[in-house]
């Protein structure tokens, strides 16, 4: 299959995870993330660690596993807080204005990692360019139409 058509490909499956996730997250995401830092925030002040660890992996070997196998991917990662490295394949914004940050998976690929972003992140996102090497932070919703879905992210650098 040629590279062009690939790309429109991917890119049409990626508009229809978009709609199907926004549609059916965007409010809960938003209430998810001030719980989140509400309970950081209390757990820092109380001198304690955060309740959940961060499993740090890259965007290639998180591809990887929900490609060979989705289902004890979802047993490791889904609803886990991930540290993501990896390149940036696209920066935009869903069909509702949501900005997101996706990365590359393996060549073998069409499909990558999707990191979902607030609307308040897009300064910060305005800054980033294609091909960048980059680390985010967020929680595996899990694989909707071959990409992984990372929601509430930030850039840890």
């Amino acid at each position: 299959m040629g590279f062009f058509k690939k790309m429109l490909i991917g890119a049409g499956v990626t508009l229809v995870v978009i709609i199907v996730i926004a549609a059916s997250s965007d409010n809960d995401n938003e209430n998810t993330n001030q719980s989140n830092q509400q309970a950081a925030t209390t757990n820092q002040q109380q001198g304690q660690q955060p309740e959940q660890s961060i499993i740090k992996v890259t965007a290639v070997k998180l591809s990887e596993e929900y490609d060979t196998n989705s289902v004890a991917a979802d047993a490791k990662y889904k609803n886990e807080m991930v540290e993501v490295s990896g390149v940036i394949d696209n920066i935009g914004k869903d069909i509702i204005d949501t900005p997101y940050v996706t990365l590359y998976g393996p060549s073998s690929s069409l499909f990558g990692i999707q990191c979902m972003f607030n609307k308040e992140d897009e300064v910060q996102l305005a800054a980033l360019s294609k091909e960048q090497n980059i680390v985010l932070r967020g929680k595996v919703e899990g694989e909707i139409i071959g990409n992984v879905i990372v929601r509430g992210c930030s850039i840890v650098k």
